[in-house]
């Protein structure tokens, strides 16, 4: 399956989904960071990334990730994941990613945490 990344908004929160694998292979990771960074750079403040549709992450995905968290702290924007994959959140929880960035159930449980400034 191709990689790509879905993009919608609620309200004045941003919500990517990558579909596929956030790995190395193919520059998915590049990819992933770049579509954030427009987002930050167009003044979006609150993120949520909806993993539903990603079935692996590698370790260029964690770095990724990580810098995604760490771009929207410098940038004053806020963060959250979403529906992780089993596969992904055992990678979460091997790395200790999840104590950075909480992983919630859903997209709209991950809203409700930016709105209240939990994540």
């Amino acid at each position: 399956m191709p990689f790509k990344i879905d993009s919608s908004k609620q309200g004045d929160i941003v919500v990517l989904a990558p579909i596929g694998a956030l790995a190395l292979d193919g520059g998915n990771s590049f990819e992933f960071t770049k579509a954030v960074d427009n987002e930050i750079n167009q003044g979006n403040k609150q993120i949520v990334i909806d993993l539903a549709g990603c079935s692996n992450v590698d370790s260029s995905g964690i770095a990724s990730l990580v810098r995604v968290f760490t771009k929207t702290a410098s940038a004053g924007a806020k963060v959250a994941i979403a529906n992780p994959q089993p596969r992904v959140q055992e990678v979460f929880k091997m790395t200790r990613l999840e104590t950075i960035l909480k992983p919630y159930n859903s997209v709209q449980e991950a809203i409700a945490a930016l709105h209240s400034n939990v994540a």
